[in-house]
């Protein structure tokens, strides 16, 4: 069995960190006290971390330990800060809401899936090829040699990963080694088994917003229960691939920057070029999406479906001054490793010669994803649900945030759809390595998208009365019957 006190070191680190992080900048006016313990304090942490620990590497390519010991240090004076807060009343520390508004039988099966979850992570190393050649061999050098500009980095003879690969998950990781005191992989699954957690907890906050609580609760559990989310294989939560911590980076600046648009301000800016940047710097995709949100941004605001006045700009001026130093910074650490040969660039493949044998990939492509859709042993039936409830009809005009969501989708769909034609590799290793990876980045976002087309077109009402009569009659002294069902009303025609 692992020996998880370097986990739980860590991530008390984090987490105290990212609570402090999520008083700060989630707090609304005249919220108080402020409840501090929910999927976003994590996230914050981690990406607040991620990056910070980039600096060393930005500035002489090199990090030390007492870099990891800082990053402990802030942790333990972050929680002082919370302990003292409990303890005048001035913040208050609760599990995460969505769990309190489960059924009990589903509120069993959360407690099965967690624990099930924590027992293969005691039990297990990281066995996948990515996780171990590019993630966690980055981290061990980091970890013990400190330096990405001696020959592990810059020697092709040596190196048996690709070095160019963003370098925030290895740093987190190497920040475990430190709290573990060695690098031999101990309770590293933790990490991910805490971004999944964290990214279901953010996904029932935001179906929030339009369900009912219970019914936003039980969507967060069906996300966790789909197989890609806390499994082990290739490229799954559990595999100790970087796809669900991107996925949750991403999916929460997606949310952020919506929160900026319904509520400006320049906490949801500064949050939204956090959890982007580090987004960016934990899976390649995640600049791609930076650029899919400010694309998609544009064009609503050219289809006059969103409206940004100059005051709402003025506040986002610091959120993308911060998004943008992020992006240098990990730029800086980037120009001190030698890209290697082994790898090819979709950039160098891009002329008019390779252009113009890609005619016969596009409907290789999109009958793969076309399968894809449908393999069950990764998504259950998701993804047909997703699709079958936009065919639903909806009630009133679609509110700005959501027209900013499904065309950050629908735009990130189709730069995807791209980047799969023309790869330099073959088409069909391509397909099989990486087409349900990228399908992850969009999976909590096309389950918020399906939540919010069921509640505004009034299916999710039924749901949830007949959900509340049910647990009504299980539990009488839950009182489930007297909560009001939050679904939103219809929205008034302009």
């Amino acid at each position: 069995m692992i020996d998880p006190s370097g986990a739980i070191v860590f991530l008390l680190a984090i987490s105290g960190i990212g609570l402090v992080l999520n008083a700060w900048l989630r707090a609304e006016s005249g919220e108080a006290p402020p409840v501090l313990a929910d999927g976003w304090s994590f996230l914050l942490g981690a990406a607040a971390v991620g990056l910070a620990l980039h600096l060393p590497l930005a500035i002489d390519g090199r990090i030390t330990h007492a870099s990891f010991m800082a990053v402990a240090l802030a942790g333990a004076l972050a929680w002082c800060w919370i302990i003292a807060g409990q303890l005048t009343g001035r913040r208050r520390l609760q599990l995460p809401a969505w769990i309190a508004d489960l059924p009990r039988l589903a509120r069993l099966a959360l407690l099965i899936v967690v624990g099930s979850g924590v027992v293969h992570c005691m039990l297990s190393k990281i066995a996948g090829y990515d996780a171990r050649t590019i993630y966690a061999l980055k981290a061990r050098v980091l970890y013990n040699i400190g330096s990405i500009e001696g020959e592990d980095f810059n020697d092709p003879t040596r190196v048996h990963f690709n070095p160019t690969y963003p370098m925030a998950l290895p740093l987190l990781e190497s920040q475990l080694y430190w709290s573990a005191g060695s690098y031999g992989d101990q309770g590293l699954k933790f990490i991910f088994l805490s971004f999944s957690l964290a990214l279901a907890s953010v996904l029932a906050s935001q179906n929030g917003r339009f369900e009912n609580k219970s019914i936003s609760a039980l969507t967060a559990l069906l996300f966790l229960l789909t197989p890609i989310v806390l499994s082990g294989f290739e490229g799954a939560g559990l595999s100790g691939s970087a796809d669900v911590p991107a996925a949750a980076l991403i999916f929460a600046g997606v949310m952020e920057v919506s929160r900026w648009l319904t509520r400006p301000s320049w906490r949801p800016a500064v949050s939204a070029a956090l959890l982007l940047g580090a987004a960016a710097a934990t899976k390649a995709e995640g600049t791609l999406w930076i650029v899919g949100c400010g694309a998609a941004l544009a064009i609503a605001v050219g289809l006059r479906r969103v409206r940004i006045e100059r005051p709402k700009w003025r506040s986002a001026e610091l959120g993308i001054g911060l998004l943008v130093a992020l992006l240098a910074m990990c730029g800086a650490v980037h120009l001190r490793i030698h890209p290697s040969g082994y790898y090819l660039s979709y950039l160098a493949t891009l002329d008019a010669r390779w252009l113009r044998l890609l005619a016969g990939r596009p409907p290789i492509v999109l009958w793969y994803v076309a399968c894809e859709f449908f393999r069950v042993q990764f998504w259950n039936l998701i993804w047909p649900c997703v699709f079958g409830s936009l065919l639903l009809l909806k009630r009133g005009r679609l509110p700005p945030h959501v027209w900013f969501w499904r065309l950050t989708a629908a735009g990130m769909a189709g730069t995807y759809f791209v980047v799969l034609i023309v790869t330099p590799l073959h088409v069909y290793y391509q397909l099989m390595t990486s087409v349900t990876r990228l399908m992850l980045h969009f999976y909590p976002l096309a389950v918020l998208i399906m939540s919010e087309q069921m509640a505004a077109s009034g299916w999710t009402k039924h749901v949830s009365a007949l959900l509340t009569t049910r647990s009504t009659e299980e539990d009488a002294s839950l009182n489930v019957g007297d909560r009001n069902v939050a679904v939103l009303p219809p929205a008034k025609a302009a």
